[in-house]
């Protein structure tokens, strides 16, 4: 599910769904607020029927703005986090 970013310069991180009727739980952040990265890169483990997901990101930038915090049930389409997206160069 390919997301569309707010504006030029942020990317809303969104929970994916994971064709799952079980909650999903966010377990972990792997990277700090401020953090700069890349696409694919981890950010998140996610908990569902007992298996770890990873959230990766979708765009280069930096990472800012948690909303979500570790333990908390979120669904599908929760906006967890934003990514403050990198200018072309």
């Amino acid at each position: 599910m390919r997301q569309e970013a707010l504006s030029r310069d942020v990317y809303p991180l969104q929970i994916p769904d994971l064709g799952t009727v079980q909650p999903i739980r966010l377990v972990n952040w792997l990277v700090r607020s401020g953090a700069q990265v890349i696409p694919g890169e981890r950010l998140a483990e996610l908990l569902t029927d007992g298996v770890v997901f990873h959230l990766e990101s979708p765009v280069a930038g930096k990472f800012k703005s948690p909303r979500a915090t570790p333990g908390q049930i979120v669904a599908p389409g929760d906006r967890v986090a934003m990514i403050e997206v990198d200018e072309p160069s």
